[in-house]
């Protein structure tokens, strides 16, 4: 079953190394990684999504919370959170079929970002589901090109108040 990791990381050099290293060392399956930046500057959040054994579950945990650097483990698959991925779609599109695939774009949630003698250049954001339904759509239109970056999400389910320090909910600050 598919797992979705939030890991905060200390902002070192070497930190996102060890952190991958540790991953590939122990020969988890990593579907995707995101890392981005946080609400405090000395940590990076990293959305891992992988698919662990049942058994290589628990070890994953305890590995990460082993590492120096990492400040919090959260496994979201379990929690409440929302979850987003972001695509760039090139299609390739005569001009007589460009109203059409603008319609088809907008009706997804999409945006059209340029409008080149040569094709259009598409943003869209949601679940890999949806992102997959329009690239779909669009080869009826003509070739694609797509790229996207991996999964990014963040919990909701907890209540933080003005007080309490970034991760100090998770004692590990």
């Amino acid at each position: 079953m598919q797992q979705t990791f939030s890991i905060v990381l200390k902002k070192k050099d070497d930190a996102l190394a060890r952190l991958y290293g540790l991953l590939c060392g122990r020969a988890f399956r990593i579907q995707s990684t995101t890392v981005g930046a946080t609400e405090d500057d000395r940590y990076w959040r990293v959305t891992l999504v992988t698919s662990p054994e049942e058994m290589k579950l628990d070890k994953l945990v305890k590995e990460l919370g082993r590492l120096v650097d990492v400040v919090e483990v959260t496994n979201l698959t379990d929690t409440t959170h929302v979850s987003r991925q972001f695509a760039l779609i090139w299609v390739q599109s005569r001009p007589e079929h460009r109203p059409s695939v603008e319609r088809l774009v907008w009706r997804d949630g999409g945006q059209v970002i340029q409008d080149t003698p040569a094709g259009l250049t598409i943003q869209v954001m949601g679940c890999q589901e949806d992102i997959e339904t329009l690239a779909q759509a669009l080869r009826s239109y003509g070739p694609i090109r797509m790229t996207w970056v991996g999964l990014v999400a963040v919990n909701t389910s907890s209540v933080l108040t003005d007080e309490q320090p970034v991760y100090q909910a998770a004692g590990m600050a």
